[in-house]
């Protein structure tokens, strides 16, 4: 369910950005992610920092329905890194 949102996202997101025409490298990508965010939002995740659900032990939730950010991993060349979003 959550990849089918995801999908249709991303599906639904370039008009957008097409029809805003951004001019500065990172407003596309800013948009793209307040777009998903907004979605998800309105499909009932609730959306939190990585560091406030690992404190507030909110992934012990009995149904989780988060959407999470700023998430740290371990990249493939054994860096430390950090993706935008993990859903929950």
């Amino acid at each position: 369910m959550a990849a089918m949102t995801v999908l249709l996202a991303l599906l639904c997101v370039p008009p957008v950005l097409a029809q805003r025409n951004p001019t500065a490298p990172g407003e596309a990508g800013q948009l793209l992610e307040a777009a998903i965010e907004g979605i998800l939002r309105g499909k009932g995740f609730t959306i939190v920092r990585y560091s406030d659900w690992r404190e507030a032990d909110m992934h012990r939730t009995p149904h989780p329905k988060f959407l999470v950010t700023d998430v740290p991993y371990k990249s493939i060349y054994g860096h430390r890194a950090r993706m935008e979003f993990l859903l929950i």
